[in-house]
């Protein structure tokens, strides 16, 4: 299977249950689920970070019934500063 997922490089893939989340250069974080084939994933949701090149990334919280969304900590090629983004 071969998925266009981003237009630049991945740098880090996030695995999640039932997913995963794509990071990078290309400045977009993609979340994607997995289908209930085994076959295919879907794509759910994305954020850009206009300017960045997003490098690595955590998940701080799953999705659950209290929280519905992932909430990630990012960091960014030659900046100080760390992230947090929920999808």
């Amino acid at each position: 299977m071969e998925v266009a997922a981003h237009i630049r490089w991945i740098n880090q893939l996030i695995q999640l249950e039932g997913g995963f989340l794509s990071i990078s250069d290309d400045s977009f974080a993609h979340l994607w689920k997995f289908c209930h084939d085994g076959q295919s994933i879907d794509y759910v949701n994305s954020v850009q970070m206009k300017n960045c090149l997003l490098m690595n990334g955590a998940v701080l919280n799953s999705q659950n019934e209290a929280q519905p969304y992932h909430t990630f900590l990012l960091t960014v090629y030659d900046r100080p500063d760390m992230y947090i983004l929920s999808i």
